[in-house]
């Protein structure tokens, strides 16, 4: 098997293999949580196919954790995924939709300037929350939560979220086992990271003669 992503008109891919190796790494860290406190980590993962696979691991190897789409919730209140997450381990992904969702609803497409980045109003809503919620919730009920996101999310979450994002740091990217079949040695993470925001120029091209 063989997982593919265009981005931008380039295609990035990997194999089965490169991705369970991953996948292991994920599920070492659910086997082996702190039993004192919360168990919070990130999967960064840009790849709809990729990310169908791992849930369906990660379920497979530990059936006790429930998925919970974001983009399901269609108000301003997460009552829905708090009261949940007080009581069992869960995969929270659809952060990107659901976001879109009360931007465009609640906060008609609004957007603000934080540190010289311009977000969502509702990136920013949404990552207070968590953020105010940090010792009052997360820590209190140790929860055991993985948020999947992609890798500009990520970004948002842990500049806006960055007292969050310190306390639960380990994250899982799995932008970096997908690489360019243009560029040599440039993983998706790469690109998404550097290339894209002008920070760095991509790689030599493969067919490049040295």
């Amino acid at each position: 098997m063989e997982f593919t992503i265009r981005v931008d008109g380039i295609k990035y891919t990997a194999a089965q293999n490169n991705i369970d190796e991953y996948i292991e790494d994920v599920l070492f860290n659910i086997k082996h949580p702190s039993e004192s406190s919360s168990n919070n980590f990130q999967i960064i993962s840009d790849c709809e196919d990729v990310t169908k696979y791992l849930l369906d691991k990660i379920i497979k190897n530990h059936p006790e954790f429930e998925l919970f789409d974001l983009s399901t919730i269609q108000e301003l209140s997460l009552k829905q995924l708090l009261q949940k997450a007080e009581n069992i381990p869960m995969i929270v992904y659809g952060f990107e939709k659901y976001i879109d969702f009360i931007n465009d609803k609640f906060y008609n497409n609004a957007t603000c300037t934080v540190c010289g980045k311009i977000y969502k109003e509702a990136q920013k809503k949404f990552y207070t929350v968590l953020e105010l919620g940090k010792d009052s919730f997360f820590a209190k009920f140790k929860t055991h939560l993985i948020f999947i996101m992609s890798e500009e999310e990520y970004e948002a979450f842990i500049n806006l979220a960055d007292d969050f994002a310190s306390y639960y740091p380990e994250n899982f990217d799995f932008n970096r086992a997908l690489y360019s079949e243009e560029y040599e040695n440039e993983s998706l993470s790469d690109y998404l990271i550097y290339v894209k925001r002008g920070l760095t120029q991509h790689k030599k091209r493969k067919d490049d003669k040295k």
